[in-house]
Parts: structure tokens; sequence; C-alpha cells
């Protein structure tokens, strides 16, 4: 299975994600919701559509393993460490949680009804994968 590669960069990716730290509620129109949960603002960041995947965030067991197979982005060994740009996957209070990696050992993800940037350090324990995001394909051009 070949992944889906996001049209930007993961500088991009951070920036977009960076825009929206602190506003609660943010980006509830674009989703018809009362407010984003971290999967919606993964993929708005990223620009992809849920499919079904929204009815399933929570279900432990089986959130993280459906991300991986829709996104198709490898997995980074964790010895590696995150890069920008990167999902990171969470267990969080007995659920699934996703945000994204935006370097210096923070990262950006919905939290109650507030889009927040974190201190990894405090998450870490917390880490149950890393989703390494692919670089857009270049195009030949001949």
């Amino acid at each position: 299975m070949r992944a889906w590669t996001p049209e930007m960069t993961r500088e991009e990716a951070v920036l977009r994600a960076i825009s929206r730290v602190g506003e609660p509620g943010a980006l509830a129109d674009e989703w018809n919701s009362e407010a984003p949960n971290c999967l919606q603002f993964v993929a708005w960041v990223y620009g992809y559509s849920l499919g079904d995947l929204s009815g399933r965030l929570g279900e432990i067991g089986s959130f993280w393993p459906q991300i991986r197979a829709y996104t198709g982005w490898p997995l980074r060994p964790a010895e590696e460490g995150p890069l920008p740009g990167d999902i990171l996957g969470l267990k969080f209070r007995f659920q699934w949680h996703v945000g994204i990696y935006t370097g210096g050992d923070r990262f950006v993800h919905v939290l109650g009804r507030q889009i927040r940037k974190s201190r990894l350090k405090y998450w870490r324990r917390e880490v149950v994968g890393i989703l390494a995001m692919p670089e857009p394909e270049e195009v030949e051009i001949t």
C-alpha cells in the first residue's frame, strides 16, 4: 500500500498546526461540530478526509492502528524520536489521542475544547507510536 502524502512540507504542517493554538472551539464551523477533537484537528492540518475514522475516536486498541492504516505512514522507531510534522499517537486516560510534533520537545493537540501546545516530556510515557510524515513527492519536469 502506498502512503498518502500531504501536499506540504514539514515546516508548513507545523506552522499550520501552531496557527490555531489557544483558540477554544477553533475550526468548529469547518467540521459542523461543536468543537474539534484531536483527530479532526490533525486531519485539518494535513488536509485529508476523515472517512469513517471520526466515529471510532477513543476506542482503545482500534484507533491508532486505523489511522496508521489510513495514512499508510511508516512508524518511526522510538529511539530516533519524532521529527517536526510527525503524528504522535498517545494513550490518554484510557483513550487513544493524537497530536503533531512541532520540534523543541513540544507538540500541538486538542485537549478538552482548546487547541494546545504541550511539552512532550510530560507526555512521553503516554506515547505509543510515531507516524513519520512523508515528504511531498517531487515532480519531474521533462
